[in-house]
């Protein structure tokens, strides 16, 4: 299980509402922004949580200048609320501080206790925008189902988790390749676990190979083969793609399917790579990420 509170609120939709007076208004539309956009600070305050958000707002004389991230880059607008029939100061913006999720904890440094998981992005479900971690957790999570994968319509492995479930680490980073953090001295003896090599990328080849996934709830291998190993020079996603050849795991599952990424991928003896998207039109096939890029990652590598 996933938990993370994003660094700033993220803006995930703009509209309207009624002023006190009864006319339309659209603040935020008119001070230009976007959903995407990230809320960093208003009026001189940094804000991580709508109530912070809405404190700055209901503090305002006015106006508001907002400190926000657009694609990478940080700008200034001034925001002028309008007051609401409810009698609160709003700029008509949908905005979200958090988000949950399961995935699949790919591998950990058992000296360290650094931690990869995923192999991709942690993505905002309406914009699209790869959220900014404040901070997070690695929960224990239970896997209660799975909705099996078909050609146009990929499966997904459903899970629970909630505040009394293990905590097995914190989240400290959202990256292309996954998310980063560190797991306790206890949730390392709780989840034991093989100690192997990581593999460098030339040293995967196309061929068999087997993953790591919990479909039923239970850890367990899958054969599998990898279709391509493609030539990478520096971090990227996708640099893999394999073929399911696990009778059971496709009765099971379909194939790959979401939930499914940031599974371990093996081969000859060697951490070679972990799971990341299932192609949508043959859940057969699926895309992995390089494990040695996340190694690199999950230690403070650029």
């Amino acid at each position: 299980g996933i938990s993370i509170y994003t660094d700033g609120v993220l803006v995930v939709g703009i509209g309207s509402f009624r002023h006190e007076d009864g006319a339309i208004s659209f603040p935020a539309r008119d001070a230009g922004l976007k959903a995407g956009d990230i809320i960093l600070s208003a009026g001189g305050r940094s804000v991580s949580t709508t109530e912070e958000l809405q404190e700055a707002l209901s503090a305002s004389d006015g106006q508001v200048i907002f400190e926000i991230e657009r694609s990478g880059k940080r700008s200034e607008v001034t925001v002028f609320p309008s007051v609401s029939e409810s009698g609160e100061p709003r700029i008509g913006a949908w905005v979200r501080d958090s988000t949950v999720g399961v995935g699949t904890l790919s591998f950990f440094d058992p000296n360290t206790g650094n931690a990869a998981a995923l192999g991709h992005a942690v993505v905002d479900a309406d914009t699209g925008s790869k959220l900014k971690v404040k901070d997070g957790q690695l929960v224990l999570a239970e896997i209660i189902g799975v909705t099996v994968g078909r050609q146009g319509v990929p499966g997904e492995l459903h899970g629970t988790f909630d505040e009394y479930s293990e905590v097995l680490g914190e989240l400290s980073i959202n990256t292309e390749l996954g998310v980063f953090g560190s797991i306790s001295e206890d949730a390392r003896r709780l989840l034991g676990g093989e100690t192997v090599e990581t593999a460098f990328p030339d040293e995967v080849r196309a061929g068999e190979a087997y993953l790591i996934t919990s479909v039923d709830g239970n850890p367990a291998a899958y054969s599998c083969r990898i279709v391509k190993a493609g030539k990478q020079s520096g971090p990227a996603p996708k640099g893999l793609i394999i073929e399911i050849t696990d009778s059971a795991l496709s009765e099971l599952a379909g194939g790959v399917v979401q939930g499914m990424s940031g599974s371990p991928i093996i081969q000859d003896g060697k951490l070679v790579g972990v799971v990341t998207h299932v192609f949508v039109n043959e859940p057969k096939l699926g895309y992995g990420a390089y494990a040695y890029w996340m190694y690199e990652l999950m230690n403070g590598g650029q």
